[in-house]
């Protein structure tokens, strides 16, 4: 059974990261399921990833109810308490506990620093950034934004880079460098499509949007963040995350951003290949999935969509989309 089950925390954490919430949701279930009186370490880091998937689907006090107390009675191992920590810092702070998710974050700092503070960590990295700048904890900001700095850079191809791309743009956002900021988000948002971590590609995008509204030349870049905030509306909405949905709705509401239409049919030749390429992916499949579905190679279905995006000149999978549903393809392709 151990042998069997030891990858599913990391397994389902993945699968959360790719979208695929419902075959995360599967996982967590048939570990957390086997619950003694006393939790295993592996059964620990598994609640760590039901309680930041039910943070994302707006599930809060459930998070809190069970996270909270596991927490304070410090069965976690090191690495699992660094991600507890962050996740409940996260619950407190969208309640607007801002002195209790500071307190939180104080807890994951102080381990991230005994683990080596190390920038592997890139997401956790970018919610204490974000939550410390939101609070006015300058101190403690420069703090972490030091020993970041401090980090040697990753590898070009790696994942730490796609983090630490997104961590520089959350420090840019933190310090008020609104172009710099965008520069990172806009080097991160490819790197999370190529990679399909559509609800980092989402949050990713609004940064973006929201790095443009509030630099000085924000009206020369209305259609990007038009484009940007649409985006994100359609992933948060197709995943089922509402808060972050509100959200982006609100931005797009008070700034009065209409969706920017995709190129027209008429205007764009697809082959049926890509027809039937383009229904795939507006049913969320990603290219592993839509090479098994057409029986074609990964790389291949890659360039497909790579091939699609550039014809229809948009930037997302989510645009791809709503391309799709706007045209009927999803009722009316199917593979061969």
């Amino acid at each position: 059974w151990i042998n069997e089950n030891m990858i599913i925390p990391q397994l389902s954490w993945v699968e959360i990261d790719l979208g695929n919430w419902q075959t995360a949701q599967q996982l967590l279930d048939r570990l957390l399921q086997r619950r003694s009186y006393a939790l295993s370490p592996l059964q620990l880091h598994a609640v760590v990833t039901q309680c930041d998937l039910w943070r994302r689907q707006g599930r809060l006090e459930e998070a809190r109810q069970l996270l909270e107390p596991l927490v304070q009675s410090n069965h976690f191992e090191d690495k699992a308490a660094l991600g507890a920590w962050t996740v409940l810092a996260q619950l407190y702070a969208l309640n607007q506990q801002d002195t209790a998710a500071v307190q939180a974050l104080d807890q994951a700092v102080a381990i991230w620093q005994k683990l080596g503070a190390s920038c592997d960590e890139g997401l956790q990295i970018a919610t204490v950034i974000a939550i410390y700048s939101r609070a006015g904890q300058t101190a403690r900001l420069q703090t972490v934004i030091d020993a970041i700095h401090a980090c040697p850079p990753a590898a070009p191809d790696s994942l730490a880079h796609v983090f630490r791309s997104n961590v520089e743009g959350v420090i840019a956002l933190a310090e008020q460098r609104w172009h710099a900021a965008a520069t990172y988000f806009s080097e991160a948002i490819p790197l999370f499509q190529r990679i399909g971590f559509v609800y980092h590609e989402a949050a990713a995008q609004q940064h973006l949007a929201e790095a443009y509204l509030r630099s000085p030349a924000a009206a020369t870049h209305t259609e990007a963040i038009s484009s940007a905030l649409h985006t994100a509306r359609d992933t948060f909405e197709r995943l089922g995350a509402p808060l972050d949905l509100a959200d982006v709705e609100t931005l797009i509401k008070q700034h009065n951003l209409r969706r920017p239409r995709p190129a027209s049919s008429r205007t764009v030749e697809l082959t049926p290949r890509e027809t039937q390429v383009i229904a795939l992916l507006a049913r969320g499949l990603s290219n592993r999935a839509i090479a098994e579905e057409l029986v074609i190679s990964p790389k291949t279905a890659e360039i497909h969509v790579s091939n699609i995006l550039g014809k229809l000149a948009l930037s997302s999978r989510a645009q791809v989309a709503a391309y799709a549903v706007e045209l009927g393809l999803l009722t009316r392709t199917e593979p061969d």
